[in-house]
């Protein structure tokens, strides 16, 4: 059987799903434009969301903007001019804001960087510089009420949208409605029943981590999150040579792979490993005092190194700009992340080890762990440091417990990269095979490009981690003939 998949390492967006039912009360169009306040449980600001949504018609483009408008795609180069969440809020105080407003205020300042998904309704809406950020990648208006920019979309497309913006590189937080209208008005809750909707944080994904519920054929070969550690002084007297290590995480088959080696000038090594792995999240040290975001200064590695790293990632881009990576290089781009010097670090990572899991009995439990850390510490010293910063990067996203059990699992099941009895298929090689995707098909005007490739023909697969498992497969055929025969 397979290992335990990431897919469950996070609550799954398919789950925040709901089939809107039709508005009770006033409809949209009778509400004040301007209002941002909560009414009474089950108003249209809570079932319906995008109030005023309605008069900002796509049809339209050329028309007049006002004052923290943003057009779909950001024709108007509007994005830079809307003012954050919390200029908002230092400029007019706390007390000036709405109860909702104060509360994205306060989620907002806890996770510094994400773009927050709010469920208002029937409907997710992003505030402030997030807003900017989706009308000019999501394709929809943004508009201000109240004190704040705002944009939406519908609670059945948060799937889609979510997929769009991690592609993108944006860091995305999902913050959910904790209670419902009918227990609101009836008593029942953490809040009053006039009081504004409780609200929390229930998922917070990035491009690695995060693992869609679509079907398989559309998921690309591999998911890797790769950490590259370049310890300090770790080049030779001339300094030619440098010793490097790597650790990467394949979050759809949760399988771990490390290799430590010496690489020359060039980094020919490091190029064939990021190669082959294809990553799609990079993570490195920042270098101290640094507070850029992806320059070759600020990256806490050689300077060839970094110039390396920089041709398969890209920086992460900041919300509010418009940017994204597949303006700012390829499509395929990596998300590069710079994490403190202190994060890499073997004994976080064993601490996180020791973390009760839940999921198992604990002697069953503890045995794991022990198994776990014993494997851990027999890794080469940079491996150690990468996958402390691996540990600590999982674990804000999907929480120590999860994280945990997953690193044990795929900890006792590593292996050296250059020690791999199967061969390591790129990216091009895998498009050429027709193994995922048969472009001749396409050329051919089938809209069924996927399902005449090889993949196709052999999955047999009853659940995704078993689907997942045989990608897996077929990404890295064997090398010797002894174990298929």
């Amino acid at each position: 059987a397979p290992a335990e998949s990431p897919h469950q390492a996070s609550p799954s967006p398919a789950k925040h799903a709901r089939t809107a039912s039709p508005a009770r009360g006033r409809s949209a169009r009778e509400l004040p434009a301007d209002t941002n306040e909560e009414h009474e449980p089950g108003s249209d600001e809570e079932l319906g969301g995008g109030v005023g949504q309605a008069e900002h018609d796509p049809a339209a483009p050329d028309r007049a903007l006002g004052k923290g408008e943003v057009a779909p795609g950001d024709r108007l180069g509007r994005a830079d001019s809307v003012p954050s969440v919390a200029a908002v809020a230092a400029q007019l105080g706390l007390q000036a804001l709405t109860p909702l407003e104060r509360q994205i205020v306060a989620l907002k300042a806890q996770h510094p960087g994400y773009v927050l998904m709010f469920e208002v309704g029937y409907r997710f809406c992003f505030y402030g510089e997030d807003a900017a950020t989706a009308a000019a990648l999501l394709d929809i208006w943004a508009y201000r009420k109240q004190h704040l920019t705002t944009a939406s979309v519908p609670t059945h497309r948060l799937e889609v949208h979510l997929t769009r913006l991690l592609q993108a590189g944006f860091k995305v937080g999902v913050v959910d409605q904790a209670e419902t209208a009918a227990r609101k008005k009836a008593g029942i809750g953490v809040s009053s029943r006039s009081g504004t909707f409780a609200r929390k944080v229930s998922a917070l994904y990035t491009r690695g981590s995060y693992v869609p519920s679509s079907d398989e054929r559309t998921l690309s070969p591999s998911n890797q999150i790769v950490v590259i550690c370049e310890p300090p002084n770790s080049s030779d007297a001339s300094g030619v040579t440098v010793n490097l290590s790597l650790i990467a995480l394949d979050t759809y088959s949760n399988s771990l792979v490390y290799d430590s080696w010496t690489d020359t000038s060039l980094r020919s090594e490091l190029h064939a490993r990021l190669s082959a792995l294809a990553p799609v999240e990079v993570l490195v040290a920042r270098r101290a005092g640094e507070a850029g975001s992806g320059s070759t200064g600020s990256i806490g590695l050689s300077r060839e190194s970094a110039l390396t790293v920089l041709l398969y990632a890209q920086p992460a881009p900041t919300a509010g700009t418009g940017v994204s990576l597949t303006e700012a290089g390829s499509e395929a781009a990596a998300r590069l992340e710079l994490l403190p010097r202190e994060a890499f670090d073997l004994g976080a990572a064993l601490e996180l080890l020791a973390v009760d899991t839940d999921l198992e009995p604990h002697a069953v439990d503890d045995a794991g762990a022990e198994r776990a850390a014993a494997a851990a510490v027999e890794l080469p010293p940079g491996v150690g440091l990468a996958l402390g910063a691996l540990a600590q990067h999982l674990a804000g996203m999907v929480g120590e417990a999860r994280c945990a059990g997953l690193l044990r699992v795929a900890i006792c099941g590593a292996g050296k990269w250059s020690e791999q009895n199967s061969c390591a298929l790129g990216s091009q090689l895998l498009r050429d095979l027709d193994v995922f995707h048969s472009p001749a098909a396409e050329a051919r005007g089938s809209s069924a490009g996927a399902a005449s490739c090889l993949y196709a023909h052999l999955n047999r697969c009853q659940t995704q981690p078993g689907a997942r498992l045989l990608r897996r497969w077929l990404c890295a055929p064997l090398k010797d003939p002894a174990p298929i025969d």
